[in-house]
């Protein structure tokens, strides 16, 4: 045993790692698999061993891989990918909630910092003897090679989180890596029933059969073939009924019902006059605002372990707000309260095809005070609304900030400033926060509709209000304080309200549905002509067989609710429409899809 002390103590080492970290994270583990894959891992080091600095490094970096992860899991609810990674950057924008998380978590996460200190501390006193033979490193290797490369259980379209759950963090990136070098081949299920056109369904007359018979790439002949198949959204006594008016889309950072209270008096009038869907889910997925604006601003779901919002601004986008309302003659404009270049969003701007974007630190400066963090929501209002209000026709897009972590006066500056009107809530103090964050976005809204009715253009506009994700700067107790009913943290928490302010309907709509869903509703109300096939989402108020997805892939439907690390019996109808969602959104993504049909659109 003397002489192999190194390489069991590395093996015990990664294995005990693997374990406190998924416990911890996706409540599970394959014990079997973490000790395998740590007897092949430990062999790897091993081949360094000799290399010191090599050896140190790995090693460290390989923990640091499992703390950094850990603290990012606690935040998003997802593991980073290294192509995430590269924005890490951005993500220190937010390191009092980097902080805070360490500080909640300290104990488990000394506890994975254990093993590496002992072994600095033994080997400080040439406890370990090594003597582990290279061709034993060298077997293992090849094992880890052929376990990664050749199986065929990593050729499965699964998340980052069932990956970690079933083989763990680290053989997640060796898979990942896996997949970035030779890709996964998508395979779509597809539908045996051809499309009746003559039912009054939301769709346009596109030729498959002839983009079939023309096209050489399979993927793009299967994708052919799926919409062909594909059920389309059947117009409804909503089609149309916004025809004409102007449309003002707002994402409001972290918004959540629960921001409508006693000192928020303008989000409750603009409750009180919406049509306001109740069943309303905002999942966070891992790239939190930017994923959450990409699948309501697209109706797609994001690709796992990139961003999404980058990776597509080079792509022809026919169904965006923007560009659809550019061709009937509606200047369109976007605003942002903070950096424009943050996630390239002035990028994805452009390829939404507005008309104008103004932000902070941007080229196309918004005039407010952008040195402080958060920027105020009502400053962007007050120096925006000037820019459309006179136009006959305009649609106009607004991402706020002041509703963005941390709610504490020291790190956020809208809390600071609003803390006075909170101050005396029966609530902790984060939670008093949250709503003092808040009430800058009610400033705004309130400013906003002002606005409008000065102008007489409040009849004439459409405003829709909607979030990115939960306010994952809460605890779920913090949460619990503010919600009118006990929200748990697998599905509730991610439940939200979406609104649309308007002079036809106030009432209240229970439909199940999710951000993925808003774009296509907001398309038939506003009675455009557009192809229900070619989205994810589906018409609210028309959609038949409802469906929220989470980036875990756990979903809901009226009837059931599945959790996928609860080890659920999981329905195989509904597991087929969720693979096929998302591999469909990932090969209109790689595949600029649109574009290859825009002669038929």
């Amino acid at each position: 045993m003397k002489k192999i002390e190194l390489y069991i103590y590395l093996v015990f080492s990664l294995t005990f790692l693997e374990v406190i970290f998924s416990l911890f994270t996706v409540k599970s583990f394959n014990f079997l698999f973490a000790v395998f894959f740590s007897l092949v891992y430990a062999a790897f080091l091993m081949l360094l061993y000799k290399k010191k600095l090599l050896f140190y490094g790995l090693s460290l970096f390989t923990l640091l891989l499992y703390l950094s992860n850990f603290i990012y899991y606690k935040v998003y609810a997802s593991f980073f990918s290294f192509n995430n990674a590269k924005e890490g950057a951005q993500v220190l924008e937010f390191f009092d909630q980097i902080v805070l998380v360490i500080k909640n978590n300290l104990l488990i996460i000394l506890l994975m910092i254990i093993p590496f200190v002992v072994y600095i501390i033994l080997n400080k006193y040439n406890y370990f003897k090594n003597s582990f033979k290279l061709k034993y490193s060298l077997i293992f290797l090849v094992i880890l090679v052929i376990t990664s490369f050749m199986s065929t259980n990593y050729f499965k379209n699964i998340s980052s989180i069932e990956m970690v759950k079933n083989y763990g963090l680290l053989h997640h990136y060796i898979i990942s890596f896996r997949n970035q070098l030779f890709p996964l081949k998508i395979e779509l299920v597809i539908d045996d029933n051809e499309i009746d056109l003559e039912k009054d369904y939301n769709v346009l007359e596109i030729d498959f059969d002839k983009l079939i018979e023309e096209e050489t790439d399979a993927d793009l002949i299967m994708m052919y073939n799926y919409f062909k198949n594909k059920t389309p959204s059947l117009k409804n006594e909503y089609t149309g009924l916004f025809e004409g008016k102007n449309l003002i889309v707002i994402i409001a950072e972290s918004f959540t019902e629960y921001a409508i209270s006693e000192v928020t008096p303008n989000l409750k009038h603009f409750y009180d006059n919406s049509l306001v869907f109740t069943n309303f889910y905002t999942p966070l997925y891992p790239v939190s605002t930017a994923d959450g604006e990409y699948m309501s601003k697209l109706s797609l779901y994001p690709k796992e372990g990139t961003f999404s919002i980058k990776d597509i601004n080079k792509n022809y986008l026919p169904f965006s707000y923007a560009n659809i309302f550019k061709d009937k003659d509606y200047n369109t404009f976007a605003y942002h309260n903070h950096s424009g270049k943050y996630y390239d969003r002035h990028l994805f701007i452009d390829a939404l095809g507005y008309d104008s974007y103004k932000a902070c630190r941007y080229y196309n400066l918004l005039d407010i005070n952008c040195n402080r963090w958060p920027a105020s929501d009502l400053e962007m209002m007050q120096a925006s609304v000037g820019d459309y209000i006179n136009d006959d026709k305009f649609m106009t897009y607004y991402i706020t900030v002041s509703g963005h972590l941390n709610y504490t006066t020291s790190g956020n500056s809208i809390v600071r400033q609003n803390y006075p009107l909170v101050k005396d809530l029966s609530l902790s103090e984060r939670a008093k926060g949250y709503l003092a964050a808040n009430i800058e976005l009610d400033k705004a809204i309130g400013y906003l509709i002002d606005s409008l009715k000065e102008a007489n253009k409040l009849d004439d506009t459409i405003i829709i209000l909607s979030s990115d994700h939960y306010p994952y700067g809460l605890t779920l107790d913090e949460i619990n304080e503010l919600s009118s009913y006990e929200k748990d943290k697998y599905f509730e928490m991610h439940k939200n309200i979406f609104m649309i302010y308007n002079p036809y309907i106030k009432e209240e709509n229970k439909t199940l549905a999710s951000s993925i869903d808003i774009l296509p509703t907001m398309l038939n109300l506003f009675g455009v002509e557009y192809d229900s096939r070619l989205l994810i989402g589906t018409d609210i108020l028309s959609v038949e067989d409802p469906l929220v997805i989470f980036a875990n892939r756990s979903y809901i439907t009226p009837n059931t609710r599945y959790n996928s690390l609860n080890n659920d019996i999981i329905d195989e109808d509904i597991k087929i429409r969720i693979e096929n969602d998302f591999n469909i959104s990932k090969l209109i993504l790689e595949k600029d899809f649109y574009s290859k049909i825009k002669g038929e659109l």
